[in-house]
């Protein structure tokens, strides 16, 4: 696969869009952990699968990690593993997140909703590059590239006391930023139309045609749900829409502009 293949699904024509298209491979291929941030459904995983994917570490595992999920009795279990009986409702030996992660990437969602001693035993896990499972006496050598997304403004969560100064600084080495759709309508239609040629990949058939009503009709609503919901409104017009082009109409299920 050619190293820029994975960015044949980065589609759009704004001026962010072109921006983070250069910015993309210049960051994957050196090491340096990402900070991602931006609203929900603006994409922030799709540009750390690509960050991925053009890196050195491709071959290599991504594992996300929900961070928001992680409480008292699953943090150490998830992140570091455990070994056989450790862990009350387990049964067998697990690598954990860190180390499932090895040569690879690790993507933590949300590490700000972490309580301040996770993210402390976090920091501390990620700057020796070692890990103790949970019943293990021995720490074990791992090596990751660490990518983080929030919806947060990780520099305000620093300044609220809800992240580790420390631990933001080892993490946000290098930031990429997403925008909403509503800033960057231009996007609209080349989204579209991608989301149509792999709905109709998936399905086997030939892609359905956005008329230039229908691209009118998507341009001129709102967005709140940002990228993920246009691919559902796309998948929804598509799917239910007689005929094989979508105007105006395919989308009257939309709210009012």
């Amino acid at each position: 696969m050619p190293m820029d293949e994975p960015l044949e699904q980065f589609w759009g024509v704004s001026p962010w869009a072109n921006e983070t298209r250069k910015r993309i491979p210049q960051i994957a291929r050196h090491r340096y952990n990402v900070a991602i941030t931006g609203a929900e459904g603006t994409g922030k995983r799709l540009l750390a699968r690509l960050v991925h994917d053009l890196s050195p570490r491709a071959e290599q595992p991504m594992i996300p990690v929900d961070c928001s999920l992680l409480g008292e009795s699953t943090f150490a279990g998830q992140m570091f593993g455990h070994e056989a009986g450790a862990m009350p409702a387990a049964t067998g030996a697990a690598l954990g997140c860190l180390r499932a992660a090895d040569g690879g990437t690790v993507c933590l969602a949300h590490v700000e909703a972490l309580a301040l001693e996770f993210q402390h035993e976090l920091l501390v896990a990620l700057k020796s590059r070692k890990v103790t499972p949970v019943g293990g006496d021995d720490p074990i050598p791992f090596d990751v590239r660490v990518m983080t997304s929030s919806m947060l403004d990780l520099q305000k969560q620093v300044q609220d006391r809800k992240l580790l100064a420390e631990l933001y600084t080892l993490l946000d080495a290098v930031s990429l930023n997403t925008v909403p759709l509503s800033k960057r309508r231009e996007d609209i239609e080349p989204l579209a139309v991608g989301f149509l040629a792999e709905l109709a990949e998936e399905l086997g058939e030939l892609p359905k045609q956005l008329m230039a009503d229908g691209c009118q009709r998507l341009t001129k609503y709102g967005w709140p749900g940002n990228v993920a919901e246009l691919r559902e409104v796309i998948e929804r017009a598509a799917v239910f829409s007689e005929g094989e082009n979508l105007t105006a109409r395919s989308f009257a299920f939309l709210p009012p502009s």
